[in-house]
């Protein structure tokens, strides 16, 4: 599996291994709004540490964390490397996005 989901009560953790592409994001969309259901997620961490690639299907299902999941829950990215912070930074994620290293 190219991501490893870890959940608590009110935190949803993503570590995304490999490429976040248009394949793994559509999974990860499916994914998120099933983890949401009936949830008390607060914050949403995607954790790079692992990846290489970042497209920018990868940036909507970030984009999709925050306006389709809930306008108060905190997306917050962490452990990226420069190519992924670079993308992040020159789409404007880093205006919603928490980045962390």
């Amino acid at each position: 599996m190219p991501y490893i989901i870890e959940q608590t009560e009110d935190r949803l953790c993503l570590k995304i291994e490999g490429k976040f592409d248009a394949a793994l994001a559509r999974e990860m969309q499916n994914e998120l709004e099933q983890k949401y259901k009936n949830s008390k997620l607060q914050n949403i961490i995607f954790d790079f540490a692992e990846t290489k690639f970042l497209a920018s299907s990868g940036l909507r299902v970030m984009v999709f964390a925050k306006e389709g999941l809930g306008h108060d829950i905190k997306i917050t990215a962490k452990n990226s490397n420069k190519l992924v912070l670079e993308v992040m930074k020159m789409s404007g994620m880093n205006n919603f996005v928490e980045i962390i290293k």
